[in-house]
């Protein structure tokens, strides 16, 4: 095995912080940064393993998250279709959102304001 064999599934996980005390790991958010034969091979195996839960109809109709050729507004629709026919047939609709904390947190655009960890020297910035 050459040097370059262990290159493909080398990654660099740099925490980035986004508030409070940062020694608290929940004030940081990690980044993950492949190399590009990481990114290809997770590319290859992600297609294979969506081709064979399609082709075994394994992920349920209802699955919009990352899956080819659906999308939230297409959700959006199902849900509103849902709710109209519910409402139009007389039965009971409850609706409930949840806003989870945390959950869309942002990363700086701006790189000055990335502050990343001693495993990022020497990476271009």
């Amino acid at each position: 095995m050459g040097s370059s064999d262990h290159e493909v599934i080398l990654t660099y996980f740099v925490p980035v912080h986004k508030k409070g005390s940062r020694s608290e790991a929940k004030n940081n958010r990690s980044i993950c940064l492949l190399f590009v034969g990481s990114k290809v091979l997770e590319e290859i195996i992600a297609e294979r393993l969506t081709s064979q839960l399609d082709s075994q109809h394994l992920l349920s109709p209802r699955q919009f998250g990352f899956r080819m050729g659906r999308s939230a507004a297409d959700l959006n629709l199902l849900l509103t279709n849902d709710w109209s026919n519910a409402l139009d047939q007389g039965r009971r609709t409850a609706i409930l959102a949840l806003n989870i904390a945390g959950a869309f947190d942002r990363v700086a655009r701006n790189r000055r304001e990335w502050r990343l960890a001693g495993a990022a020297e020497g990476l271009p910035g």
